[in-house]
Parts: C-alpha cells; sequence; structure tokens
C-alpha cells in the first residue's frame, strides 16, 4: 500500500513540473482603456488606445518588463474639443505568482517616462515626466506559444503639466511564448 502511495505522489509531482511553462520571453499585445486624472479641471477622461511589452524570464517566479503604450481621446471639456494623447515607456520587475501550462497570475511594478500632449481649441502643449505603473493580470494560455491576457490592471501614477495624476489603465490581448 505504502508503494501505491509513494508512486502517486511521484506521479502527482511530475505532472505538476511538466505543467511549469517553459518559456524565456513572453511578448504581449492588445487593447488598452486609460481613465486619466485631471486634477479637478473637469470629469476625469477616458481614452483607449495599445499596449505592448516584452517580459524576459529569469526563472518560473522572476522576470524583467519593458512596456511600451499610447492612449489617444478627443474628449469635449464645456463645449470645447480637445485631443489627448498619452505614451508610456515604463521598465521594471515582474513577479510570477502562478505559472502553469493553462494559467499565469503576475504582479509588476514599473517605472519610466509619460510623454503626453494635450490641444484645446487648437492650441497643443507637450510634457514628459516621471510614470509608475503598480498592477498586475492574469493571462490564459491557449497553448505552449499562444495565450490571452485575460486582465491587466494597473494603477498608474504620471507626472506631467506640473501636477501628479492617479490613473487607472486595463489592457487585455495576445500573449506570444518565446
Amino acid at each position: 500500500m505504502r508503494n501505491y502511495i509513494l508512486a502517486g505522489l511521484i506521479l502527482l509531482t511530475a505532472s505538476f513540473a511538466r505543467a511549469q511553462s517553459d518559456s524565456k520571453v513572453d511578448v504581449f499585445g492588445g487593447y488598452s482603456y486609460f481613465n486619466q486624472d485631471t486634477n479637478g479641471a473637469t470629469d476625469r477622461l477616458n481614452l483607449n488606445g495599445w499596449t505592448a511589452s516584452a517580459t524576459y524570464n529569469f526563472h518560473k517566479y522572476l522576470g524583467a518588463t519593458a512596456e511600451f503604450s499610447g492612449e489617444y481621446g478627443s474628449p469635449t471639456i464645456a463645449s470645447v474639443s480637445t485631443t489627448d494623447h498619452q505614451h508610456t515607456f515604463l521598465f521594471g520587475p515582474t513577479v510570477n505568482f502562478l505559472r502553469t501550462d493553462k494559467l499565469t497570475l503576475f504582479g509588476h511594478a514599473l517605472f519610466g517616462v509619460a510623454d503626453s500632449s494635450l490641444s484645446v481649441a487648437g492650441v497643443s502643449s507637450t510634457d514628459n515626466g516621471f510614470a509608475m505603473a503598480l498592477g498586475g493580470g492574469a493571462d490564459y494560455n491557449l497553448n505552449k506559444r499562444f495565450g490571452v491576457r485575460l486582465a491587466q490592471v494597473d494603477w498608474m501614477r504620471t507626472s506631467v503639466f506640473g501636477t501628479d495624476q492617479n490613473n487607472f489603465r486595463y489592457s487585455g490581448g495576445v500573449v506570444v511564448h518565446f
């Protein structure tokens, strides 16, 4: 009886080892929704755009991520047409809390630069400043090479135009494993 239990534990352990994702690089690209803080100048602004990232996995639980995004909108504020663009260039560590052949749960702390431009009634202004994104997400792996990022949710702090903004970002799309 003891041999059967031992054999069962060995098979169970082997199945967990086989289930671990072994990709060294994960590349993500997809849609981004950005809810921008205006520091009370008007209601929060809703922008849409894209996010792309590449994560190099040092081992199963720790990686380094480079992420780039762009969000765009043309809200009307007090009957005035505006154009709002936000680009971020962020880098930092990623921790994989769970990494199996079907599911990856991760968290990250990314730091870098925000490039923001705003045009109001034909008058444009551009500024660069500090940006950071603290958050994480969940990837569902379709097979060894492709997955779907179900959700990536970030609190993003940007410092542009002389103020600090507390923003929210959601991203989802396709993940390719190398």
